[in-house]
């Protein structure tokens, strides 16, 4: 598979999977997702260390359910989900993904077109493969997901990707946020 871009550090590293047009993805519902990332970040956790990281619109589609958002302006989400250890490595490095629950962050951002959403993927596919690996897996991180949440809401800001400069990190709201 020839990756659209990819990110490396030491042993971490990130490929952004080319999604095939709308028309023909196997699942209809999938209509909304933007971007996949996949993290490989090894020495986090003790059973796996392939992640995925997904870039969904929450816009409304036709014969699609409505999205779940977290506040009724949000317009994108954010996904990082472990990968299961069993998935098999060929459909991995063929873009495929085998998620392993719960949800290790969902992230959702008001107020940002498509492409600063994409920017935004792709700050945090860098944010967890060169600033904070150990986030990727927030569980028994004291505001692990707090900490996730606040640099996308700054990197938004400072990027120009909020047209109000005063925009609040609640632009940003995380769910489960410890």
């Amino acid at each position: 598979m020839n990756f659209l871009k990819t990110i490396t550090h030491g042993d971490n590293g990130a490929r952004l999977v080319p999604l095939p047009p709308v028309a023909e993805r196997p699942n209809p519902h999938t209509v909304a997702s933007l971007a996949r990332w996949q993290l490989v970040i090894p020495k986090v956790h003790a059973c796996w260390d392939r992640y995925v990281l997904q870039c969904v619109s929450l816009a409304a589609f036709p014969d699609v359910p409505p999205a779940h958002k977290m506040f009724p302006e949000a317009t994108h989400e954010f996904i990082a989900h472990a990968i299961d250890p069993r998935f098999p490595a060929e459909s991995w490095d063929n873009g495929g993904v085998g998620l392993l629950g719960p949800v290790n962050h969902v992230l959702q951002a008001r107020g940002l077109s498509d492409e600063q959403a994409l920017a935004g993927a792709e700050f945090l596919a860098r944010y967890f493969v060169e600033i904070a690996p150990v986030l990727i897996e927030p569980v028994g991180i004291r505001n692990g997901r707090a900490t996730v949440r606040d640099a996308l809401a700054t990197f938004l800001r400072e990027s120009g990707c909020w047209e109000m400069p005063w925009a609040e990190q609640a632009d940003v709201v995380a769910a489960g946020v410890d």
